[in-house]
């Protein structure tokens, strides 16, 4: 069985989510999104280890945004074939093989007091109480949260390890044990005995002895005495701490990633076992695997998770490292609404797995920072990201604040980035040169930054375009595409003019020609004069276009400073935008 769709509304921060699952899930987003809320609903009526107090509604369960005194958590399955479910569930399993739980909670609105009610049924019209929980022998959720410590999971958990372990052992296997056993006892008695009869072990405690006999005539043949503690083998096998050994030696267990690794490998050694009963069903959710791993091994981790746990895993994580790797068909990404969280295309979705796909192998840990913002602002290459990195930083713009990834397309095109932004949720801003060309075996030009500009914007805005922009671009019609020349005639230049500046309506930029061009062209043409020892525009333009991300680097770093002179210039325009766009999702968020 499955857990396919997940419905909740008025819970926490999601007034109204649908979520669409898969076998194995990746839950992405900003912090505060709600994540571990979402995981929180599901383990409401899946996790066993919650108690009866846990699952009570407290005020703020209710959705926070708006006076609510409802809230309601339902998990759809599909797929339930198992015997141990139908046999616990019998009428409530649909002849297409659909089971429906339901978390139903109230609040009166005059005494505050809470309740709540669990449901199940074959389809939402044909829901009934059920007896509470009782299910969870057979259908449950195996959570781990974000904050791990292996000391105390290894105290709670050793027993049944070696348990499971001592369980599994084959006939010859428990007589060899056993025999090993005898022989380790008289060993450790051996042992114990030859400890005490060290001459400072002895001694130790003479003096102590002496002062209970003239205590008390029954202290007489009362001894105080060292002792090992190891004569009973089963209470020090019991006794056992976990450690570790490098070429043959023990050490300490190792650091935070470490001890993470052995975490995460323990519980998953536990559900393994667990797994091979076929009177359980379980979903496995992870919060965070990758705290403290370095990028292979936080990659390496999740694979692992997701390969050799049975049943559905659940992941939520901010490593684009982990979200890059994962299967696209499977990232869920949650994103901030007017109607509070919700989930981009409604969860796993094709549409996100196809743009993904597009995306292809040009989807790496760069492009996969963007999953994770608020707004992307999409340019041509390195160099305008080293420039507008550092002019951010200058104008005191805060990129990190506002969830901004700057990313650069290099040369592959906008679109398909675009396509995976706007799938998973996420805003953009657009920065492009206007390049002109020569169409091929053509006698004529096109100015093909312009053309470029205005398909983004019919693509992705189409249906929303204002009348003004829409009737200067009919009074542009195709001109732009078959210029006589590569210069822009007269009777152009100004409806071109007009055009760009519609674009920005829409978080489209065009340069003038490059960005280059733009910084000659600009209050910076005096710094970048000095440093490249050349008066001349032109001959100036030509050096800062050689080896362009390794000569933008060295200026930037020794010209920092004169970057201010930039403010309040279309150059920085973008930018402002950026934070104009993050500030409109923000303002939708909370209004």
């Amino acid at each position: 069985m499955i857990l396919k769709n997940v419905k909740i509304s008025g819970y926490r921060n999601f007034k109204d989510i649908q979520v669409t699952l898969n076998e194995s899930v990746l839950f992405i987003g900003p912090n505060d999104i709600g994540k571990s809320n979402f995981i929180r609903a599901i383990r409401l009526l899946l996790d066993k280890n919650l108690s009866e107090s846990d699952i009570e509604p407290k005020d703020a369960d209710f959705y926070a945004f708006e006076e609510t005194n409802e809230f309601i958590i339902t998990l759809t399955f599909e797929e339930v074939t198992e015997d141990c479910i139908k046999s616990k569930f019998k009428e409530n399993i649909s002849e297409t093989n659909c089971l429906i739980l339901q978390y139903q909670a109230t609040r009166d609105k005059l005494s505050g007091q809470k309740n709540y009610i669990i449901k199940a049924g074959p389809n939402l019209d044909n829901l009934k109480e059920f007896e509470i929980r009782f299910y969870l022998k057979v259908l449950n959720l195996h959570y781990i949260g974000s904050n791990r410590d292996l000391s105390s999971f290894i105290k709670k958990e050793k027993k049944s390890l070696l348990e499971n372990a001592r369980d599994n052992r084959s006939k010859e296997e428990v007589d060899g044990d056993e025999e090993s056993l005898k022989n380790i006892e008289l060993a450790m008695v051996q042992t114990n005995n030859q400890i005490s009869g060290l001459n400072y072990i002895s001694k130790a405690t003479s003096n102590l002895n002496t002062e209970l006999s003239s205590l008390s005539v029954v202290n007489e043949n009362y001894n105080v005495n060292f002792d090992t503690g190891s004569s009973d083998i089963r209470q020090y096998i019991d006794d056992l701490k976990l450690s570790s050994s490098k070429d043959g030696k023990t050490v300490a267990l190792g650091g935070d990633g470490k001890n993470n690794q052995v975490y995460l490998a323990l519980w998953s050694a536990k559900r393994k076992n667990l797994d091979e009963d076929p009177t359980e069903v379980s979903i496995n959710c992870i919060e965070e695997p990758e705290a403290h791993l370095h990028p292979h091994q936080q990659r390496k981790l999740s694979k692992y998770l997701v390969s050799n746990l049975s049943g559905q895993v659940f992941i939520t994580t901010h490593s684009p490292h982990i979200a890059c790797e994962f299967d696209s068909a499977s990232i869920v990404s949650l994103n901030d609404s007017k109607n509070g969280t919700i989930a981009a295309n409604n969860g796993c979705n094709e549409l996100i797995e196809t743009s993904l796909q597009s995306f292809g192998h040009r989807l790496n840990v760069i492009p996969a920072e963007g999953f994770f913002s608020n707004v992307v602002f999409l340019v041509e290459g390195v160099s305008e990201v080293l420039f507008y990195k550092a002019l951010a930083e200058k104008l005191n713009i805060d990129l990190d604040k506002y969830n901004i990834s700057i990313i650069p397309v290099e040369g592959v095109g906008f679109e398909v980035f675009i396509d995976v932004y706007l799938n998973l949720g996420v805003g953009f801003v657009v920065k492009t040169d206007f390049d002109i060309f020569k169409v091929p075996n053509k006698e004529y030009f096109r100015a093909a930054g312009l053309q470029r500009a205005i398909n983004i914007l019919n693509r992705y805005y189409d249906g929303n375009i204002d009348v003004d922009t829409s009737k200067h671009l009919t009074e542009l019609g195709s001109y732009h595409s078959q210029l006589l020349t590569k210069e822009i005639p007269a009777n152009l230049v100004e409806k071109i003019e007009v055009i760009k500046s519609d674009l920005k309506k829409y978080w489209i930029f065009l340069s003038d020609v490059d960005l280059e061009t733009d910084l000659i062209n600009s209050k910076l043409f005096s710094t970048l004069s000095l440093w490249h020892g050349e008066t001349d525009k032109g001959a100036v333009l030509e050096l800062m276009k050689q080896a362009k991300g390794e000569q933008m680097f060295h200026f930037l770093k020794e010209n920092f400073e004169e970057l201010n002179v930039l403010n309040n210039t279309a150059i920085a325009e973008p930018l402002l935008k950026c934070v104009e766009l993050a500030k409109v999702k923000n303002d939708k968020t909370n209004s």
